[in-house]
């Protein structure tokens, strides 16, 4: 909420400013911060999601950024969600404004929400024990009907649906109730209440990481926004380049190493691009699918079926188009005999694209639970490592089939 003793002046530049942070990525949004006055900065950064304004307070020093979080009547909740990773629910954090103690009245609590009801969103509210940990809610519609002289835990709802701090923001989607409420409390593993999140802000955050997809397969940093300035962009873009470039020039080294080959038989360098080409969309349509499938947190069980059935269908496809590319590579080779027996080249190229689909499609279904394993955005830059490993090894054992068996 918008603070009034700000002025006037400045109030109403702060919709405007908070909405050029939303489009510039964390590190040009914090450049653009008046540190030299914390108030003003963390009213500015209140008016983002959570998740958002500590992106933006992570690139601060750490004295600036406990300065503002001082400043702002969020910055309790800023400080618990500094602790907790990026995309999970504890990144989301704000302060459980209407927590009640077990016992304590309808009358005094109701009294206390038309004070907060003008400045805050609520819908309802939290009685916890004297150790904070959670007991119920009480939805504002239980109020409204209940007696002013009955207490709180007389008519909340027991056992309500919280989340984890740690859960992954697509764990918690997929954790809530059919009607979702407004809010959520968040507790730890022994009931101990730390906050609320607004069930829009975590959709909210969900938009921003599904669009950030996209970029993520061809090694966009998730921080790029379109209004980012140029030499950010340069700096988030070129060391996956770098390393896309190393590893084509690894397939280049490949192909060089049967450079005389090629030469004896042109009708190999014809099926190259087909080859390359026709693994990268294999292998990207399995990367797809199990990036969708670790979006919707299928099950950890569904991991080793996931990468057979992609395997599976590398080589199906592999074997469907081998048979369609052999009969091509039969009309080329037997138009220049001199090149190399034309059905034994047929019989090669069938093989080595059924083989090269199918560790394609593996690699496709694999590469986004390695990237996870090591602690990457399992999107991110997966198609490029994915494209170059699948040229590598299709091409090399294109190359090294026509030599072992036909030239």
């Amino acid at each position: 909420m918008v603070n009034p003793d700000l002025g006037p002046a400045v109030l109403a530049n702060v919709d405007h400013f908070s909405t050029r942070l939303m489009a510039l990525d964390a590190r040009t949004a914090a450049e653009c911060l008046d540190l030299e006055h914390p108030n003003l900065t963390a009213q500015q950064l209140s008016e983002l999601p959570p998740a958002r304004a500590m992106a933006i307070l992570m690139q601060l020093p750490e004295d600036v950024r406990e300065s503002i979080m001082t400043a702002c009547q969020t910055g309790a909740a800023w400080l618990r969600a500094e602790s907790y990773a990026p995309g999970t629910i504890g990144h989301q954090l704000e302060e459980p404004i209407a927590a009640f103690r077990k016992g304590s009245s309808v009358a005094m609590a109701m009294d206390l929400l038309r004070e907060l009801m003008p400045q805050r969103e609520l819908n309802q509210v939290y009685v916890v024990d004297t150790d904070s940990r959670l007991l119920g809610v009480v939805a504002f519609r239980e109020l409204l009907f209940a007696e002013r002289g009955q207490s709180l835990d007389q008519i909340m709802q027991r056992n309500p649906c919280s989340l984890r701090p740690e859960w992954a923001l697509n764990e918690a989607v997929a954790n809530l109730s059919v009607k979702p409420s407004l809010t959520y409390p968040v507790c730890d593993a022994d009931g101990l209440l730390l906050g609320q999140v607004h069930t829009h802000r975590l959709y909210e955050q969900q938009a921003f990481e599904f669009s950030g997809q996209p970029g993520y397969l061809v090694g966009v940093d998730r921080d790029e926004q379109w209004a980012s300035p140029w030499l950010r962009k340069f700096q988030f873009r070129q060391p996956w380049l770098q390393i896309h470039l190393f590893m084509l020039f690894v397939v280049g080294a490949i192909v060089g190493k049967f450079q005389d080959n090629i030469a004896q038989a042109a009708i190999l360098a014809i099926f190259l691009p087909v080859l390359a080409g026709l693994c990268r969309s294999i292998g990207n349509q399995a990367l797809a699918c199990t990036l969708r499938g670790l979006s919707l947190s299928n099950p950890a069980r569904s991991v080793r079926r996931q990468i057979v059935k992609e395997t599976w269908l590398g080589l199906l496809n592999g074997l469907l188009t081998g048979l369609l590319a052999g009969l091509g590579m039969w009309i080329v080779a037997s138009r220049h005999p001199e090149q190399g027996d034309a059905q034994a080249m047929a019989v090669m190229t069938l093989v080595a694209i059924t083989a090269s689909c199918m560790m394609a499609g593996f690699l496709g279904a694999v590469m986004p639970f390695i990237l996870r394993k090591l602690n990457f955005n399992p999107a991110m830059a997966a198609s490029l490592v994915m494209s170059a490993l699948s040229d590598m090894v299709s091409l090399g054992l294109f190359l090294w089939l026509a030599v072992a068996f036909v030239l």
